[in-house]
């Protein structure tokens, strides 16, 4: 037992199990409150959106700081299979991962970190994200603190829409679906806040 607590410790201090992806100390947030509920969104770094871009994760494990590639989990997903893509499923699929669904041109309210403080306790965290579904195919942008990012596919390497942060408008949904969408007609799904859940790479 000694062997495997001091095996564990040793991997934590010199780098076996690998650093958080993001520093929530430093990282950026805004905080805004929708329908009388205030939520706190984390904006993470370009930085830290370039460490994310790699052959493990396609648009929605990207935009969401995850794994899961499937909105819902593998096993019980509406999504799971391309014939089951429509905006209907994907919604449900989303509110299984506990998505808020936000609208596309959602009346946010901006608040201070002091009016935030003073509204919640909640100590949760968001992230902001972008969805949008066309025939047996759903997409996914998400925001980070330099703008909004898109990932076209596992292979395919991530890089930037917009040059700054757009707030969620129903102007900057349509562009990033002009922006992000490819060859394919997508729809629009709906702005979501995600549970953000620390993630190690």
């Amino acid at each position: 037992m000694k062997l495997i607590i001091f095996s564990f410790a040793f991997l934590m201090a010199f780098g076996g199990l690998h650093a958080q992806s993001v520093d929530l100390k430093k990282a950026k947030y805004i905080y805004v409150e929708y329908r009388g509920t205030p939520y706190k969104i984390l904006l993470a770094s370009d930085k830290v959106a370039k460490k994310l871009d790699n052959n493990k994760r396609n648009c929605y494990a990207f935009s969401t700081h995850s794994r899961r590639h499937t909105p819902g989990g593998i096993k019980n997903s509406p999504v799971e299979r391309p014939y089951n893509v429509n905006k209907k499923n994907l919604k449900k699929a989303l509110k299984m991962d506990k998505g808020i669904l936000l609208g596309t041109g959602p009346k946010l309210k901006y608040l201070t970190k002091e009016a935030f403080s003073k509204k919640s306790k909640d100590k949760k965290i968001y992230l902001l994200i972008a969805g949008f579904v066309t025939w047996e195919e759903y997409h996914f942008v998400g925001a980070f603190e330099g703008g909004w990012w898109n990932k076209p596919s596992k292979v395919g390497k991530a890089f930037k829409l917009t040059d700054t942060f757009k707030k969620p408008t129903y102007g900057i949904y349509n562009r990033l679906k002009k922006l992000g969408k490819g060859a394919k007609p997508f729809s629009n799904v709906g702005f979501y806040l995600i549970p953000y859940k620390p993630q190690y790479d």
